[in-house]
């Protein structure tokens, strides 16, 4: 049995069913935007009589059970084929299926939440079976839904542009972002200041050579300072190689240059806690979490021109062209060197990722489920999606 919530006596609750199919067992990315948005819908539904329940990975958040590992559950025999079984017996009045591809038959109204399209404009960095099947599936999925929610208002426009869905059915809802534990988290052993750290994984839309470049040109000037970069080799990704990164740098400068691997989230606080700065060179991306995570630890930021990263960081990011390894050695530099503006943009970061959180996101799909079902919600004003 999935998990489930009740809502309370009285008229019936507004049932929503969450399909996180595409969460797979994946700790970041889109499972972790789920396991996230069903712990925040499950905290809000008694206040606004909703009946949820999760069906897939991670539906920890309900049952307290472990999350399912078939990876063969993100193939379309189990959205397309199970999944609207499944969600029969419940009756919902609106599915909303966290990732991309969701059942293209079932009860109730449809949500779709698309996080990007980097795979139409990076074909080559995917899997050929899955990158067919699901530019077959998308079109169809996009035009029986009833709402296409978005992380960025950049995803929405390649929407509009890239496969033509109506403007007025999309919604764009930014994630949240976990907040900081009230104690500090250290490495250990702490590493010296001053450090720049990129977070992985090395995949080639990334960008990391400009960083490490960037890092070759200010090194002279700084003789303290080191370039960390987490993570590794993507899985089925066009990604960098270890001697490829290394090879980037002169050689009196390599041992300046740290390779961690990949690490937990309680170790990347405490890189994060002591980062002089982050850097987040990549070209193309849905959202920005790294930067508002790096905001929220107090850590000045320096991104690159990539509209959706330069729309979450709202201007307390200092950006760089994505291409201009003087640009970022000049900013990078002057992080390093500038406590007063490092200071100032401490400021700003702090005041921009406090607006993401994940408590409003879950009210704004609330909101959202509304809408499509034309039910009122308790609580909730129902008059637009955006």
């Amino acid at each position: 049995m999935p998990g489930s919530l009740g809502a309370g006596r009285g008229e019936r609750a507004l049932r929503v069913a969450l399909d996180t199919t595409y969460a797979g067992t994946n700790p970041t990315g889109v499972g972790l935007y789920s396991l996230r948005l069903a712990e925040a819908l499950r905290a809000i539904a008694p206040a606004h009589h909703l009946d949820l329940r999760c069906y897939g990975p991670p539906c920890k958040a309900f049952s307290g059970r472990p999350l399912l590992v078939d990876i063969a559950q993100e193939w379309p025999v189990n959205t397309h084929g199970v999944l609207p079984l499944r969600l029969a017996a419940f009756a919902p009045d609106v599915v909303h299926s966290t990732s991309h591809i969701g059942p293209l038959w079932s009860a109730g109204r449809r949500i779709v939440t698309v996080h990007d399209l980097i795979f139409l404009r990076r074909p080559r960095d995917y899997n050929p079976a899955w990158l067919s099947i699901t530019r077959l599936l998308l079109p169809l999925v996009l035009r029986r839904a009833s709402a296409v929610a978005c992380d960025s208002q950049a995803t929405r426009l390649d929407l509009v542009r890239r496969l033509g869905v109506r403007a007025n059915r999309t919604v764009v809802i930014y994630p949240g972002i976990d907040p900081q534990p009230t104690d500090t988290v250290r490495v250990a052993p702490p590493l010296p200041r001053p450090y720049i750290l990129c977070l992985g994984p090395w995949a080639r839309r990334k960008n990391l050579e400009v960083v490490v470049q960037a890092f070759a040109s200010l090194a002279p000037q700084h003789p303290d300072a080191r370039l960390v970069i987490t993570g590794g080799p993507a899985p089925g990704v066009q990604s960098y190689t270890k001697q490829e990164l290394i090879s980037l740098l002169p050689e009196h400068l390599r041992d300046r240059m740290l390779l961690p691997g990949y690490v937990d989230r309680d170790e990347i606080r405490g890189l994060l806690s002591a980062a002089s700065v982050l850097a987040y060179p990549s070209v193309d991306e849905g959202f920005g979490l790294p930067p508002l995570e790096a905001m929220a630890a107090g850590v000045p930021v320096v991104v690159a021109d990539t509209p959706a990263v330069v729309e979450a960081t709202g201007g307390a990011a200092l950006v760089a062209p994505s291409d201009d390894p003087s640009a970022w050695a000049f900013w990078l530099s002057l992080l390093i060197a500038r406590q007063d503006v490092a200071g100032q943009l401490r400021e700003a970061g702090l005041r921009r990722s406090a607006r993401f959180t994940w408590e409003a996101c879950a009210h704004r799909f609330v909101r959202t489920y509304g809408r499509v079902a034309n039910r009122p919600v308790r609580g909730i004003q129902l008059n637009t999606f955006s």
